[in-house]
């Protein structure tokens, strides 16, 4: 394998090379996606293909870590100091690198959902570490959110690894609902967060003295 010598190429080259692949796993299981489809989108000869990357695995892991960098690219604090909208502003600036990367949001979706022992160990590992990325970020977002609130609970702590664990079970609840169809889940994102509201109302009546 000859990563360093694909690293050498020029940028407009590796991002060809790059969203091909991309774009094709983001459509197909690792299985069902075919490097022919891939070199052909890109100009290349399967054997360079190789060359750079030793096998399809490779390739594979490759485009899902770099595709999994473009949606956990460093957001902005929140300029409000309202707990709503600094869950949502944040939440907003999450969609928003989706939108901007869609098929390695796809890539992502399907990532998740792929079960070949080809490359199960190995795609859950890299998946892994992007999610302790995505629950430091978010964590350190809904701590502010949380220090906006009037509390009945003094263990702040404990208060935001509550809210977070909500929020996530929320989350997840809605990747769930939409795993099939995640172009419609940006177009229902007002919608989302609307429900979302209503359920998060629900766990802070139990924790402030006022829901504002």
């Amino acid at each position: 394998m000859a990563i360093d010598a694909f690293e050498k190429l020029s940028v407009e080259r590796k991002d060809a090379i790059l969203k091909s692949g991309i774009v094709e796993f983001s459509k197909k299981s690792y299985t069902d996606a075919s490097t022919e489809e891939i070199t052909k989108s890109c100009g290349i000869s399967k054997g360079i293909l190789f060359h750079y990357f030793g096998n399809k695995k490779e390739f594979y892991l490759y485009c899902l870590e770099e595709g999994l960098k473009q949606l956990v690219s460093d957001i902005p604090e929140p300029a409000t100091s309202d707990f709503y909208g600094m869950i949502f502003s944040y939440a907003d600036e999450k969609y928003n690198l989706c939108r901007k990367f869609p098929h390695e949001m796809r890539f992502a979706n399907m990532a998740a959902r792929e079960m070949s022992s080809k490359v199960f160990n190995e795609k859950n590992k890299v998946l892994g570490r992007y999610m302790i990325e995505m629950k430091e970020n978010s964590q350190k977002v809904m701590a502010r959110a949380v220090n906006t609130l009037n509390l009945k609970e003094a263990n702040t702590e404990k208060v935001t690894m509550a809210i977070s664990m909500y929020v996530g079970a929320l989350i997840n609840k809605n990747i769930d609902t939409y795993k099939e169809t995640p172009d419609l889940f940006f177009e229902k994102t007002e919608e989302i967060k609307a429900e979302m509201k209503e359920y998060i109302d629900l766990m802070l009546i139990g924790v402030v003295k006022e829901v504002k």
